[in-house]
């Protein structure tokens, strides 16, 4: 591996922010942890608006849905007895 690039996979398959083995991270540990709770919150909000949505994931508006609503009128239909 390269330690010259900041953007090496690590053994997990991670490129943001790499550190070679025996090198100080550039950023702090404190700053680390505060992205890391902004990505949280990000990612709560999605699920909680995919969730007031019916969606499970986000989608752009302009894509095709794999989906059709259909609205049926029950008002005229009669009770089998």
């Amino acid at each position: 591996m390269n330690a010259d690039r900041a953007t090496e996979p690590d053994n997990k398959g991670l490129t943001d922010h790499y550190t070679p083995p025996g090198m100080r991270h550039p950023l702090s540990e404190e700053t680390v942890n505060d992205i890391r709770e902004c990505l949280a919150l990000i990612s709560g909000r999605e699920n909680e608006l995919g969730g007031m949505a019916g969606d499970d994931r986000p989608h752009f508006t302009d894509e095709a849905r794999d989906t059709v609503v259909v609205q049926i009128d029950t008002r005229n239909l009669q009770k089998k007895d």
